[in-house]
């Protein structure tokens, strides 16, 4: 009761992301943390926050993208990581991203859908809407069915909606969720640490990596 759902199209992302580096600084972890060395990693339409944010804002030193982007035209180094299998926002359109920035790679995983980049899946939130929304009578329509459509995408109960790359069947949460977490690991040591060599499609099958910008 009492939230908007007839959709927004002001994103509040880029704001947020300032005050809660300003908490981060200021509040209970001020001195524990070198605010020197800070990257920004953000999901779909978070990712295209970061990507606002890291264009704009030099106090962030590396930016990375997960199933979504925006070009980053400051030279600061960035990454995107999309899935072969997202049917949100099309592969072609992160990879452009990745081309269009001035430091960014682009690495993709096999079979990966548009939610492998979070725990989303658990949610069920088809049946959640299903619950609490479809009576609604301030419901955008189009936009509500978007969003259904996104909150399955990558999910292993669905089924992939860009057969023509994919084999059938998203890849399973587990081996996204291993290749994501070594794979933000690996960039974010190398370009905050000074550590190690960076992405490494070495490691894993499913993971190809191409320079971009």
């Amino acid at each position: 009761d009492g939230c908007d759902a007839t959709g927004t199209v002001d994103d509040p992302g880029p704001d947020d992301i300032r005050d809660a580096f300003a908490w981060v600084q200021q509040g209970d972890l001020a001195g524990d943390l070198d605010d020197s060395r800070v990257g920004l990693m953000g999901h779909s339409a978070g990712a295209q926050s970061i990507a606002s944010v890291g264009t704009e804002d030099t106090r962030f030193q590396a930016v990375l993208m997960l199933g979504g982007a925006d070009a980053v035209s400051r030279d600061v180094p960035a990454a995107v990581i999309d899935g072969s299998c997202d049917g949100v926002i099309e592969p072609s359109v992160t990879l452009n991203a990745a081309l269009a920035s001035t430091n960014a790679q682009h690495a993709r995983i096999k079979d990966a859908g548009h939610q492998a980049f979070s725990d989303i899946c658990a949610l069920d939130l088809p049946a959640l809407a299903a619950q609490y929304l479809e009576d609604r009578t301030d419901l955008n329509t189009p936009f509500y069915q978007l969003a259904l459509g996104l909150a399955e995408d990558g999910c292993p109960t669905a089924v992939p909606d860009v057969t023509d790359v994919c084999s059938g069947s998203y890849l399973d949460l587990e081996t996204a969720a291993e290749i994501l977490r070594a794979s933000a690991t690996w960039f974010f040591d190398q370009h905050l640490r000074n550590s190690g060599d960076g992405l490494q499609p070495d490691e894993y099958v499913e993971l190809t990596v191409t320079t971009g910008g």
